[in-house]
C-alpha cells in the first residue's frame, strides 16, 4: 500500500513540473484573455536608408501609426520622417511635435 502512495507522489510531481514547463511560453501569463496576446507590441526598426548617402538613426514615438527606431537619409525631413512612419493619427497634435539630440554623454540637447 505505501509503493501506491510513493507512485502517486512522484506522478503527482512530474505533472506539476510538466505544467510549469508548458506554462512558461514567452507572453503568455495565467489569466490572460486571447485578445491581449493578438496585440501587436509598439515600436519596431525600420530601415529606409540610401546605400549612396550618409544614414541617420532617429526614433519616432507617439501618435503616429509606426512608432520606433528608423535609419533614414540624412536629407530627410521632418515630413519625411512622419511619412515612413505611416503619418499621424487621429489623435496626433502636430503643433506639439518635439526634436530631441542625444549628445555623446546621453544628455538631451
Amino acid at each position: 500500500m505505501k509503493s501506491n502512495k510513493y507512485i502517486v507522489s512522484i506522478l503527482f510531481i512530474v505533472l506539476i513540473l510538466a505544467a510549469k514547463a508548458f506554462a512558461q511560453n514567452e507572453g503568455v501569463q495565467l489569466g490572460s484573455s486571447l485578445n491581449q496576446l493578438r496585440q501587436a507590441p509598439q515600436g519596431g526598426f525600420f530601415d529606409y536608408s540610401d546605400p549612396q548617402a550618409v544614414n541617420i538613426k532617429v526614433a519616432v514615438w507617439g501618435w503616429v501609426k509606426y512608432p520606433g527606431r528608423y535609419v533614414i537619409p540624412s536629407y530627410s525631413s521632418i515630413n519625411d520622417l512622419i511619412s515612413y512612419a505611416g503619418g499621424p493619427t487621429d489623435a496626433a497634435r502636430m503643433e506639439n511635435i518635439r526634436l530631441m539630440r542625444l549628445n555623446k554623454d546621453s544628455s538631451q540637447s
